[in-house]
């Protein structure tokens, strides 16, 4: 049985790439969007459609042409548009949300698979140098290839670092994005995936570390980001400006999950568990129901953080206040108020976003803005509770304040 995770990418029987969102899946199915769409399945879309929906600059595989979606709005419009045998809907979420069938799928790409199968890490057996010999002689042959494939030679070399400083081994790496599905160019970013709570500590203690050593040089092979550098960041995550940039300055220095290894962007998610078993076990989608009631905005207290670096991020929330509350219908009124649940009994926040993760901490007090939700477990966990999911909207908020 195939276990679908956040980070893996599924290549579809028409040759198209998606990304698989999320930890929980319903049977027999994977929930995926959109990300690289082939360039003969888009030639009867209207031009100006296309530059609206993808972003301009095309992918090689194998001669044949890719273009990859610009954002969750264009994602879901593309679903209507080429893929509505694809379902959106489920009777345990009352969102939209694509299932896409097994028997649609070609292919599973998993990103543990990326670092240890076919590039075999291992820092006890290899050096770095042996290491970039190994990813030549698979495909780094041609001159065509050598830029674009500078980017896996950094993310391995990353990898063997990591392991070299932690006493890790390869089993708790995985390579993601672009890279896993043979789409990076020149210009891509080296995205990890850290498997397990405890190997996470001890790549962000050495990183935590290693950033307040070298916060000074600018140049260092691995470093955080510099003010510079977060101005251009924030033009790209907060477009509306929603967020003043000292806070987000704020927010973003204090970050163990990206920064810059020989000067090109890495971005690191962190799993709590190492192996994908153990996410099989704990998915409720089939005995878990979510409702939503509309966007909220609330001031509270964060109580509880143990999960707060971890994909996904989990925040326990308490003393909540009301700022602008939900546009709340007599129907789903009557749904809380069957429970017994108030607005200001929101229990945690929740994002798969990751420029959403490490955003607060403790015993902080936060401004979060967001879509509010309603779980209501069924047996063997019948727990009901209310959550905040920040990272569908442009306007969403984690912060301190």
């Amino acid at each position: 049985m195939s276990i679908f995770l956040e980070g893996d990418f599924i290549e579809l029987i028409d040759g198209s790439f998606f990304e698989v969102k999320g930890f929980q899946h319903p049977k027999g199915a994977v929930v995926a969007l959109p990300r690289y769409i082939p360039q003969i399945k888009i030639k009867n879309i209207d031009k100006t459609k296309i530059k609206k929906l993808f972003y301009p600059k095309f992918r090689i595989i194998n001669s044949n042409f890719f273009y990859k979606l610009k954002s969750l709005a264009a994602k879901f419009e593309i679903l209507q548009l080429l893929y509505p045998h694809i379902p959106l809907s489920h009777q345990n979420r009352d969102f939209l949300i694509p299932q896409v069938s097994y028997s649609l799928i070609r292919k599973h790409y998993r990103p543990e698979s990326m670092a240890l199968n076919d590039f075999r890490i291992n820092s006890k057996e290899f050096t770095s140098e042996e290491i970039n010999q190994l990813i030549n002689e698979k495909n780094i042959n041609s001159k065509k290839n050598a830029k674009s494939n500078d980017v896996l030679k950094d993310a391995i070399d990353f990898i063997h670092e990591l392991c070299e400083n932690t006493g890790l081994n390869q089993n708790h790496f995985g390579v993601t994005g672009s890279c896993l599905i043979g789409m990076n160019d020149e210009d891509s970013d080296i995205d990890l995936i850290i498997y397990g709570f405890d190997a996470g500590l001890r790549v962000r203690n050495y990183l935590s570390n290693l950033f307040r050593e070298e916060k000074d040089k600018y140049n260092s092979r691995l470093r955080g980001y510099s003010i510079k550098e977060l101005e251009k960041l924030y033009d790209l995550r907060v477009p509306a400006h929603h967020i003043p940039f000292h806070s987000f300055v704020h927010i973003e220095l204090r970050k163990l999950h990206q920064g810059f290894f020989r000067n090109r962007e890495f971005f690191i998610r962190y799993f709590e568990f190492e192996n994908r078993e153990s996410y099989a076990k704990i998915n409720q989608f089939e005995s878990q129901k979510i409702q939503t009631f509309g966007i909220i905005e609330v001031q509270a207290q964060v109580i509880g953080d143990e999960y707060w670096w971890i994909t996904p991020c989990k925040v326990e929330l308490g003393n909540v206040r009301i700022i602008h509350p939900p546009n709340i219908n007599s129907k789903k009124q009557q749904i809380l108020d069957n429970f017994g649940i108030k607005l200001e009994n929101i229990q945690q926040v929740f994002t798969l976003r990751g420029r959403f993760t490490e955003n607060v901490r403790l015993l902080e007090k936060v401004r979060i803005r967001g879509n509010l939700e309603l779980v209501i477990g069924s047996f063997p966990s019948t727990h009901v509770f209310l959550q905040i999911v920040v990272g569908n909207n442009a306007k969403d908020l984690l912060i301190p304040i």
